[in-house]
């Protein structure tokens, strides 16, 4: 959603993010009345989850272009089907991993893009259940779930792995400090989620830089060693992206992830798939 375009003033990105928590809010309110309407529950992540819960405007700026929300895995295949068959929904191709499903909701003048999951992603990668993370969970809505702030950033930190041969960008370090700053945040609760994921090495490594850069409370004991840190600095210039890719997938990523062997597995089978099987 290009809500702001063709500026680029210093006040530019901050602008920007401001008019998406207007408009994805109002977004969100009607996915709501949806869900409802359906007896469906659904859970807000990564930035609709910042939105939901108010947490949005204590972050200065922040890039965010579609909205992503999470069903139970009961719920995910007749969800699919009635938004496919809602008339100002249109369900665009499906994720090769099969764990979302995109669409396009005609929602005034806006097209706004919206993520269904039923995971937040491979199991390979990391363990995080989502009914586990449902039944943790507090209600805001008759449909509407809001996960605490220790699950909000271990989700972060899931994310940010899924998307680290793209790099980090300075969001994640901001929204990661807010959430250590929770006012109910607990480190000891957020540990052994983290540690239960499998990716606790690095969670450990990406809060490491965090306290560094924004000051965040961080115990001396959850610091990174300095080799995890220093791995998450390892960039390819964009014009060698596929030498990018290939680096991070079959080095960086199988240091991090719980299951290395069976996620580069998955990558070799999805990409020579056959056509008509996709």
């Amino acid at each position: 959603m290009h809500v702001v375009s063709g500026d680029e003033s210093p006040g530019a990105p901050s602008r920007r993010w401001k008019v998406r928590q207007v408009v994805y809010g109002e977004v969100l309110d009607s996915l709501d009345r949806i869900f409802s309407g359906w007896a469906i529950e659904y859970m807000p992540i990564k930035g609709a989850h910042l939105i939901c819960t108010g947490l949005a405007g204590r972050i200065e700026a922040r890039e965010m272009d579609d909205i992503d929300l999470l069903v139970r895995p009961s719920d995910f295949l007749r969800a699919i089907e009635l938004f496919s068959s809602h008339p100002l929904f249109t369900r665009e191709p499906p994720d090769p991993w099969h764990f979302e499903q995109s669409f396009l909701y005609r929602y005034g003048n806006h097209p706004i893009h919206f993520e269904l999951h039923r995971a937040l992603n491979r199991p390979e990668r990391f363990t995080l259940e989502s009914d586990a993370l449902f039944n943790r969970s507090h209600r805001q809505t008759a449909a509407r779930r809001v996960m605490s702030a220790e699950d909000a950033l271990v989700v972060l930190i899931a994310h940010t792995l899924v998307h680290l041969v793209d790099g980090i960008r300075e969001q994640v370090y901001d929204e990661a400090a807010l959430l250590l700053q929770e006012p109910k945040f607990t480190f000891k609760q957020f540990s052994a989620l983290l540690d239960a994921t499998g990716i606790g090495r690095f969670g450990r490594a990406l809060l490491t830089i965090t306290a560094r850069r924004k000051g965040a409370p961080l115990p001396v004991l959850f610091l990174a060693p300095a080799w995890a840190v220093a791995l998450l600095a390892v960039r390819t210039p964009r014009r060698y992206r596929g030498i990018a890719t290939a680096l991070y997938r079959g080095f960086v990523e199988t240091v991090f992830v719980k299951k290395p062997a069976s996620l580069l597995i998955g990558y070799a089978r999805r990409k020579f798939r056959s056509p008509r099987r996709n």
